[in-house]
């Protein structure tokens, strides 16, 4: 009787933490194309202090299909990130070297 009072519990307060939970997103990201950045469709600039959190600005923004990461950094704080509402596909013409960027786009399933 007592482990199943525990187990109703056990369930009711799972249950309240998954309904308070915000919804949950998930992108898949292709490897970094090192030395490349994707010119112009720039929705937004941010300073981030890491590549991961470049690709979850990427991802907290609806319109955003790549991003280009700044691999070298001169300063002492953060590096840039750029994210573009196009891809490098799309953007060709615009997709040209860049020693200080690597390029990221969401990998097609």
């Amino acid at each position: 009787m007592h482990l199943w009072l525990l187990f109703l519990t056990g369930t009711a307060v799972y249950g309240i933490s998954r309904i308070s939970e915000p919804d949950l997103k998930a992108i898949n990201f292709a490897k970094a194309i090192e030395r490349r950045k994707l010119n112009g469709s720039m929705i937004k600039e941010v300073e981030v202090d890491s590549g991961e959190s470049c690709s979850f600005e990427c991802l907290e923004e609806e319109k955003c299909r790549s991003y280009n990461f700044e691999s070298t950094n001169s300063k002492a704080v953060g590096f840039k990130c750029q994210l573009s509402d196009s891809d490098r596909f799309v953007g060709l013409a615009n997709f040209t070297e860049d020693p200080n960027f690597n390029y990221v786009g969401i990998q097609a399933s």
